[in-house]
Parts: structure tokens; C-alpha cells; sequence
């Protein structure tokens, strides 16, 4: 079974899913008409636009793959479904004027999902829907839910699939250890979030410097019409990645202790750790177009959620 497919099993029988297509197909959803706005129920997939039992591993990487969802990770690199694989690299964090700028290695590969994490797979896991915008559907991406909600999540999805838990019921590192050492699904830190949206650019938005072109890959204040939208609606970065820009701020690990962050060169960073705020990315779409840029950063409290907050996890590579 595909790892992103346990998380569907965990719904009781009795929990009826939009986001699953079950009409028309005797309850085995291999007639069932689908989309990617409503894609289908566990166990099957998504092929000319209707329902076929899914049998495929896990996408494996061969070498010199450099497209998504591999994007140049080694070969031999297993991705879990739903996920894409960022390569180990070097990046310029940040934007004069804006955050930083600042160079950052990270050392690692990281798997990070194709699209936030919806209103299905988190009523799939947790067993509610906490979503402002619950009429938006189950594509939709899950909101009004708090930093706090985002990391129960990922420890309740690494639970379900037999990972070990990054965190503690408070929110810290189980161990102390770094988050990039962790086995489980996470939130990506602020340079793994930053790297991804980058996909390679060192533009303003990860389709360049044109504003003009917003309204292709992000939902914002222009378009969104006072609500969330399906995800992956909007054209993908250049490794695979769905409304990195818009839709809704994505919850990282990290605390927001300032503005910037401190200069200079860094190696795989997950800070500060003394700040009460948590760092948020991505704009959303009641936000304006300055907000969808690469490098703005705002903070949190790490307790509050609200209509405009989401989250996408992470796991971390083979070192």
C-alpha cells in the first residue's frame, strides 16, 4: 500500500469523504469519475479521468532525473506518494530589503508535499474538519488550524504509518535532536520552505519577477474572492509544487524572533528557538501580491489559528 494511502484508511467506514469518488461505482470507486479537484479514494487512482485501482510503488529515482518529483536526488531515492524530493543544495536565503539575504547549505535531501494538506486528509486523520471555509470541500486546502494543530498532525500521520514522532506534545523536538534528523513527518523549516518555493529561481516569485503572471500560479487578494480554493488549481513551481504562492500561509518549524534573520553563511539552520512567534510563508488569499514573494516572512503566535493559516509537511532524506 502507498504511504499517502494509509491516511485515507484511517477514516471510519461510516465517514463519508467528497474528496473520495465514490458514485457510480458500486462502492470500489473503479468507475468513478475524478479530477484533480476530486481525486479518489484510497486504493485507487486518478487515469483519464476515472478511477483505476492504484497498485504502483512508491516513485523510485534513477539517475540524473532532474525532473518532479526526483528534481535531481539520488538515484535510488524512494518518495513517498503525494511528495516531491528537494535535492541537498546551496541557495541565497532571503532578498535585500525584505529578509536577509544570507547563503544556506542544506546537506540533505528533504521530501516535502505537492499541495497543502486538505480539509479530507485532515478529517481522514483527526476526525473533524476545523476549516473556516469547510464549504470550499475536502480538495480544499485545511485551515483555522494553529501551529500547534500542525505539528499534532504530522506526529498523528507518522504515528498511523509507524514512523517515530518528531515532537513532543508541546510542540519541541522529541530529543532535542534536529528537526533534520528526525525519522517522521514535520513542517519544514524556513530554509527547507524557502529552498522549495525557490525550486532554483533567485526571482521574486518563483515564476520570476513579473506580477503580471500572479493570477496563473497563486490564489490572492486579486482573485480569491474572499475564500480558499482546490489545491493545485494553480500552475507548480519548477519542481512539482502546487500554491506555495497563496491559498493559504503555510505554518514552518521555526520561531519568529525578528523582522530578518542573522546574516551570514549557515548550514542546514532551524532558528532561533527564543521567540514566543512562529514563522509563517507563502501569502494567502486575502493577501496582496507583496506577500507572495520568496522571501517575505511574518509571525504568529503559535496557539492562534485563523482562516488564513495552513501547512504542508515534510520528511527528511537519506543523509
Amino acid at each position: 500500500m502507498k504511504i499517502g494511502q494509509v491516511l485515507w484508511a484511517l477514516a471510519t467506514t461510516s465517514l463519508a469523504l467528497t474528496l473520495g469518488c465514490t458514485g457510480g461505482g458500486g462502492g470500489g470507486g473503479g468507475a468513478s469519475a475524478c479530477s484533480p479537484a476530486q481525486p479518489c479514494e484510497a486504493g485507487f487512482e486518478c487515469m483519464g479521468g476515472r478511477c483505476v485501482p492504484d497498485d504502483s510503488p512508491d516513485e523510485l529515482c534513477l539517475a540524473d532525473d532532474l525532473s518532479p518529483p526526483c528534481n535531481g536526488c539520488p538515484a535510488g531515492t524512494e518518495i513517498p506518494t503525494g511528495f516531491v524530493c528537494a535535492p541537498a543544495g546551496t541557495f541565497t536565503q532571503g532578498e535585500a530589503g525584505v529578509a536577509g539575504p544570507r547563503e544556506v547549505t542544506l546537506t540533505r535531501p528533504f521530501f516535502i508535499e505537492i499541495h497543502e494538506v486538505t480539509q479530507g486528509a485532515w478529517r481522514a486523520l483527526m476526525g473533524d474538519n476545523p476549516a473556516r471555509f469547510a464549504a470550499c470541500g475536502d480538495a480544499c486546502p485545511v485551515e483555522q488550524v494553529s501551529w500547534e494543530d500542525a505539528v499534532a498532525f504530522a506526529n498523528a500521520r507518522s504515528a498511523a504509518e509507524g514512523l517515530a514522532p518528531c515532537y513532543s506534545a508541546d510542540g519541541a523536538l522529541v530529543g532535542g535532536a534536529s528537526p533534520y534528523d528526525c525519522e517522521g513527518y514535520r513542517l519544514p523549516t524556513e530554509a527547507e520552505w524557502e529552498y522549495a518555493y525557490r525550486a532554483g529561481t533567485q526571482t521574486a516569485f518563483y515564476w520570476g519577477d513579473d506580477e503580471a503572471s500572479a493570477g496563473d500560479f497563486a490564489w490572492y487578494d486579486d482573485n480569491g474572492g474572499g475564500t480558499t480554493h482546490p489545491v493545485g488549481t494553480k500552475l507548480p513551481n519548477g519542481w512539482g509544487l502546487h500554491d506555495m504562492a497563496g491559498n493559504v500561509f503555510e505554518w514552518v518549524y521555526d520561531d519568529y524572533a525578528a523582522i530578518s534573520y542573522p546574516a551570514g553563511a549557515v548550514t542546514d539552520p532551524w532558528g532561533p528557538q527564543a521567540a514566543e512567534g512562529r514563522v509563517v510563508r507563502g501569502g494567502s488569499w486575502n493577501n496582496p501580491i507583496v506577500n507572495l514573494r520568496a522571501a517575505v516572512r511574518l509571525g504568529f503566535q503559535p496557539g492562534a489559528p485563523n482562516g488564513n493559516l495552513g501547512f504542508r509537511l515534510a520528511r527528511s532524506g537519506i543523509p
